[in-house]
């Protein structure tokens, strides 16, 4: 059997594949531990590994005497923690990561097990080169006192995410002794550090999300000073020490400035921020961005609570940096998108992303990935929470003004109002500012939302009834979530009664396109014959708006 199997292996070696060099065998293997991302058929690493051991004696050599190839198969939320700690011990001196390098790609370690693969883990801690956790409270102050205090030679990205009662998860000590020369990345949600840490002085991005104590715990007086959000003073006097910053994110990260700090409030200059993601109380986020120094490319993405307190010096200050970020936005740029929205809640959704108002279920990366494709302008992502409907709407028409020398070649334009935000306010000052929208014109698809064609058409035929016309190259209309039927047939009167309208005044729509709205084949047959339009249909492209939620 020994002499057959020799004679194989011999005809083996003659294959053209047998005759690449161990390197490049060894970067085939390597390739085929990743995995598809396939969730009905998923690729199991260590199952391919095996096999390919198995092909020839060759390939079982160069497999069992490349490191790397074991802590790539590892499963750290399924196999065993025997097995676990011995797949490291064989990975020898080779990096390795737990978890991905995204916030999305987190290890899920919330079982009776976690403290024993931990264990295994930071046994090999000095190798580690991306550390991906999500933990209940029980692993925490194990994580600290075997890794968080500890040098970090070889640690690029970390990323904590904790289910922590607020504020218990809180490292105080210097981060990982103030040595982690190569971290570069970093992303904590619901758990503290000692921000000033000199171990963050690389960081090319920096994501704080939810370490705002909630209103029934802000009261309590903490057991430790670090056991508190930094405020706009704070993140100002962290962030001039890590000026090499590409990616932000702060959200429920700002505790309130006490008013005496912003007579000292200084400007920190981030010169090569690529993008911003702010998440805070109107006045604090108004505040800090007032003082920092972005470059006008810098994408912005923002998410903010603004009560009665908010003053209208607040709201100046965020016009104001907005306008400067405007010096990046070409006047000619061509084709250019976007929504303007008001929703339930008092609610404002702004932006060029047709992302704006979704759940962010993507990295910074993908995010400006994904946009410039579609955009030459910088992301711009508004997300604003009024609690008065006059303050909502007098800050709408602000942002509409603002934008204004966009419009002339904005080409899709998605205006919506929400129902009940219309049924609440219809005595109100008419939305939106008709000045603003003068200027649209070289729009040809208009969004409506729900029932809001019932009061925005009748608005835009009267607003033409003297020169010039609204939208005067506007061809396709957009209906999302429509109801023609039953006691919504006003809506169906209202959108027929603009198409009538505007074949009269030569300026027909050729199309209207139905998302996810109600809408039987006699409605739609008698809307294309009516109109004289192409009925088409259409879903949703990028799955659920947040609802209320998304409030801070």
């Amino acid at each position: 059997m020994s002499g057959e199997q020799d004679r194989q292996d011999e005809r083996n070696e003659q294959t053209p594949i047998n005759q690449l060099p161990d390197e490049i065998l060894c970067d085939i293997f390597l390739l085929n531990t990743q995995k598809d991302g396939d969730e009905e058929n998923p690729h199991s690493p260590l199952a391919t590994l095996l096999s390919t051991g198995e092909v020839c004696r060759r390939w079982h050599d160069v497999a069992s005497n490349y490191p790397m190839l074991w802590s790539r198969i590892i499963d750290f939320e399924r196999h065993h923690p025997d097995f676990i700690a011995d797949l490291l011990r064989r990975s020898k001196t080779s990096l390795f990561a737990v978890g991905g390098d995204s916030v999305f790609k987190a290890v899920q370690l919330r079982d009776p097990r976690a403290k024993t693969v931990l264990q295994s883990i930071f046994e090999h801690r000095l190798r580690i080169q991306t550390l991906s956790l999500n933990i209940r409270l029980a692993p925490w102050e194990f994580i600290c006192q075997n890794f968080l205090k500890h040098p970090a030679p070889t640690l690029e990205y970390l990323n904590l995410v904790t289910s922590c009662p607020f504020p218990d998860c809180l490292y105080a000590g210097p981060l990982f002794s103030d040595e982690a020369p190569h971290l570069q990345r970093l992303h904590l949600q619901r758990c503290l550090i000692d921000f000033s840490s000199c171990a963050l002085h690389n960081l090319t991005e920096l994501s704080v999300m939810d370490i705002v104590a909630p209103t029934i715990l802000s009261l309590r007086v903490p057991d430790h000073p670090l056991k508190v959000a930094p405020t706009v003073m704070g993140w100002l006097r962290v962030l001039e020490n890590i000026p090499s910053l590409r990616c932000l994110t702060l959200s429920g990260a700002i505790s309130s400035s006490p008013g005496s700090e912003e007579e000292s409030m200084f400007t920190v200059a981030l010169p090569h921020l690529l993008f911003l993601t702010v998440g805070a109380k109107f006045n604090d986020a108004a505040n800090f961005l007032e003082h920092l120094d972005v470059p006008a490319s810098c994408g912005i993405r923002t998410r903010l609570t603004c009560n009665r307190s908010a003053s209208g010096l607040a709201r100046s200050k965020l016009l104001a940096f907005l306008n400067r970020q405007l010096t990046e936005w070409r006047r000619d740029a061509p084709d250019r998108y976007l929504q303007a929205k008001i929703l339930s809640g008092d609610r404002i959704h702004f932006g060029n992303s047709r992302r704006v108002g979704y759940i962010w279920d993507m990295t910074e990366e993908e995010l400006i990935k994904e946009h410039t494709s579609n955009s030459t302008d910088p992301l711009l992502w508004l997300v604003v929470s009024f609690d008065d409907s006059q303050d909502t709407l007098d800050f709408f028409k602000l942002l509409l003004s603002l934008y204004e020398p966009t419009y002339p070649t904005t080409t899709m334009l998605d205006l919506w109002i929400d129902e009940e935000f219309a049924a609440i306010n219809n005595d109100s000052t008419p939305f939106p500012s008709l000045d603003s929208l003068q200027s649209f014109t070289a729009v040809k698809v208009l969004n409506l939302l729900g029932r809001s064609p019932l009061y925005l058409l009748p608005l835009f035929q009267s607003a033409s009834l003297l020169p010039p016309l609204l939208f005067p190259t506007l061809r396709s209309l957009r209906l999302t979530r429509t109801n023609f039927e039953i006691d919504q047939r006003a809506t169906y009167f209202a959108i027929v009664g603009f198409l009538l309208w505007r074949l009269e005044v030569h300026a027909p729509i050729m199309e209207v396109y139905n998302l996810e709205g109600r809408i039987s084949k006699e409605t739609q047959e008698s809307l294309a014959r009516t109109g004289n339009v192409r009925v088409t249909h259409g879903t949703m492209k990028y799955g659920h708006l947040e609802n209320a939620s998304d409030e801070e």
